[in-house]
């Protein structure tokens, strides 16, 4: 069974309108004070997609990788019109609102599952209070010493799938932007996409020197892993109190600058 049906088969039910009715009833005032925040200002610490654009150029497809509610995903549509862009997120009370955002964009491609190194199920520890968006395929560790206004009480078995894979059921032949927020899982995605980075023009992600999760990679590890495979850093996003996020290139495609 390729991707594509396994997919089909196991997930189906997720996008069920009245499943996902149930989910946001029991998550009621959580998610309606998470809506109610609009569209987010950039924060200090990311990156502005116009500078992508500027780096990159005119791409053709693009993997976002932890989608949350569509926000990311917009504007990576719009800042690269004539790029495919293929969202992945797997919690299902983010749904019906990345579906409802990006319902006009005929370039956005959704992939109800996680991003991991195997296909099966796994849980996921969601996060309550302050964000929905620190939820994870990991256990909280240091995030709730960091955050102590998100709670995880919950947790729900979610279908996880192969990066690798989907990359192989597409029939893609070269992946412009690998973007991800993950929440910890960087490095058993990357790990997976190992054979895959030789074909991957430039990857962005969310970086960490504490183990907010447990069990998850830090920057030093995550770096070693791309530039160990030809990928240098492009430019690193900062906040006030520490590193945010890094823009990694393949030095096959683009030049060190």
């Amino acid at each position: 069974m390729n991707f594509k049906s396994r997919l089909i088969r196991f997930s189906y039910w997720r996008i069920n309108p009245i499943i996902v009715k149930k989910y946001f009833e029991d998550e009621s005032q959580g998610l309606s004070s998470y809506l109610k925040m609009g569209e987010r200002g950039k924060r200090a610490g990311e990156v502005k997609k116009s500078y992508l654009r500027e780096r990159l150029g005119n791409s053709q497809l693009v993997i976002e990788v932890g989608a949350n509610d569509g926000r990311d995903t917009i504007e990576l549509a719009l800042i690269f019109p004539e790029a495919v862009i293929h969202a992945i997120e797997c919690d299902v009370r983010l749904f019906s609102v990345f579906l409802a955002r990006t319902k006009a964009f005929t370039n956005v491609i959704f992939y109800p599952f996680a991003a991991s190194d195997n296909f099966g199920f796994s849980s996921f520890y969601e996060s309550h209070g302050g964000s929905l968006g620190s939820s994870s395929l990991l256990p909280p560790n240091l995030i709730k010493v960091k955050n102590p206004d998100i709670c995880f009480n919950s947790n729900r078995k979610v279908l996880t799938g192969k990066i690798s894979d989907l990359i192989q059921s597409i029939d893609c032949k070269f992946v412009d932007l690998l973007w991800m927020d993950v929440q910890g899982a960087e490095f058993m995605i990357l790990d997976d996409l190992k054979s895959h980075l030789p074909r991957i023009g430039a990857i962005y992600l969310e970086v960490e020197m504490s183990e907010l999760y447990k069990g998850e990679a830090l920057f030093p590890d995550i770096s070693k892993l791309l530039q160990s495979h030809g990928f240098f850093i492009a430019e690193e996003f900062r906040s006030v109190e520490k590193l945010e996020n890094v823009l990694f290139l393949n030095a096959s495609f683009h030049n060190v600058s």
